[in-house]
């Protein structure tokens, strides 16, 4: 052991007779791992049947308004624009912009009855 590392040491076991090695080596008959038996894993699996936590988890969040898009994209546009961010970003942004109202003018038109392609003559 190095002298600094000793020195340590020294401060850190005060007044006890334990040495470094013997400290170290404190935990070295603990069993830290082990083989689960057929009926161990069963009764695990069993346990966590009713468990809802990892369903939880698997939920995905619902999907954001069309109202909420458009919001946050102003937002982001508003912090971006105040770090004076180039023009190649903003045009980037602007792009965003149309392609969601292009999407909102999608929404709002309904679409065609197969019934109106087959009129009678």
């Amino acid at each position: 052991m190095d002298e600094t590392l000793h020195s340590m040491w020294l401060r850190l076991k005060g007044d006890t007779n334990v040495s470094f090695n013997e400290y170290a080596a404190v935990d070295n008959d603990c069993s830290t791992s082990g083989v689960l038996s057929s009926e161990e894993l069963c009764d695990q699996a069993t346990q966590n049947e009713g468990s809802s936590d990892e369903d939880d988890c698997d939920e995905t969040p619902p999907l954001p308004t069309h109202e909420q898009a458009v919001l946050s994209l102003d937002c982001v546009q508003r912090y971006l624009i105040s770090y004076e961010v180039g023009d190649e970003i903003i045009d980037k942004l602007q792009s965003l912009n149309e392609c969601l109202t292009k999407i909102k003018i999608n929404m709002s038109v309904k679409q065609q009855t197969i019934t109106n392609y087959f009129s009678k003559a």
